[in-house]
């Protein structure tokens, strides 16, 4: 009825109203890791051996009791869990040495450890079996657990819709929805967004699993109305009227479907816009002048400062761009 012990970190402690005998050499058995074990003063003298009750029972858990079997047994939080979950059992196994597992139907096992991880990647009722052992004996113990598969969740309907306009969202597969970006918390909600956006619903089932579907709504956006635009030119010049919205559809009344025209001559010019949802027309009015005129160019200026004559350049209306070349009397250009 009196269990040795050799050294205070031999970790081997006796069973519940058993005694306990130290012996003491040049360790100090004050040490923290008795605190827990011991409930009373103690005086002892060094190289003296005494005996103690033992009243924390709670140190069996994980010590040996000597000549006593051990007692298998773990708990698991959730016996019905999600493919691709993982679980850790907690062990409340009694007396053993070493802790072997297994999980039955993927057959997988995890040696000597005491409270391992385990992932499932196959649904349906699996064993979970626990096997412990010390030196005077071993023992099992097992529990079945159950993994669902995931919802086969859907979001309907991947479609395009025109601004402004409703759609209606359907989302299957589950009990709870929860969408991003938020929207009612339900498996129909009704939008309207003002640009391409796409739904995505956090599916889960009565179980409690949870998967993720999407669809996308594309907008079909207003053509952007043009400021009105009436020009004029002269009558030697081209000007090119441009409908902008890219991507839409154009016809203009000179037949070309092109985004922008090059054109020179007088009159209206009308363009449609139009998309699946919208049309839009607009008129450009151009009109044209004879720019024709007689030009004076001087063949000499005095650039002395006295305001007369100083500069050299050629006056008439209508002038965009000169260019000026000059020639010596032998016709040799020197500027």
């Amino acid at each position: 009825d009196h269990y040795l012990l050799k050294s205070p970190l031999n970790g081997e402690v006796g069973c519940e109203d058993t005694s306990l005998q130290l012996t003491t050499n040049t360790l100090n058995v004050f040490e923290t890791n008795f605190q827990p074990i011991w409930n009373g003063d103690l005086d002892p003298t060094w190289d003296s051996s005494f005996s103690l009750p033992i009243q924390d029972t709670s140190l069996t858990k994980t010590n040996i009791c000597p000549k006593v079997p051990p007692k298998a047994g773990f708990a698991i939080k959730d016996t019905a869990i999600c493919i691709q979950d993982c679980i850790q059992p907690e062990d409340t196994s009694q007396f053993a040495q070493t802790w072997n597992w297994r999980v039955m139907e993927e057959d997988s096992m995890v040696a000597n450890q005491q409270e391992p991880e385990f992932c499932f990647q196959d649904t349906g009722l699996t064993t979970v079996l626990q096997v412990v052992s010390n030196s005077f004996g071993k023992d099992t113990a097992k529990q079945v657990i159950k993994v669902n598969p995931i919802p086969n969740g859907s979001v309907k309907p991947d479609t395009a819709i025109c601004e402004g306009d409703p759609i209606q969202l359907q989302a299957t597969g589950g009990s709870e929805y929860e969408w991003k970006p938020a929207l009612p918390d339900e498996e129909d909600p009704k939008v309207s967004p003002r640009q391409t956006t796409t739904y995505t619903a956090s599916i889960t089932d009565k179980f409690g699993c949870t998967a993720q579907a999407s669809a996308t709504v594309r907008v079909i956006q207003q053509p952007t109305k043009l400021a009105p635009l009436d020009t004029t030119i002269c009558a030697f010049q081209t000007i090119t009227f441009n409908a902008q919205n890219p991507g839409f559809n154009y016809l203009w009344s000179t037949g070309d479907e092109q985004q922008s025209i090059t054109v020179s001559q007088a009159g209206q010019y009308e363009v449609e816009i139009s998309n699946k949802c919208f049309n839009q027309s607009k008129t450009f009015t151009l009109r044209t002048l004879d720019c024709t005129t007689e030009y004076y160019i001087p063949n000499a200026f005095s650039p002395n400062g006295d305001g007369i004559n100083d500069q050299f350049g050629l006056k008439g209306e209508f002038i965009e761009e000169v260019t000026l070349q000059i020639f010596n009397r032998w016709g040799q250009r020197f500027y």
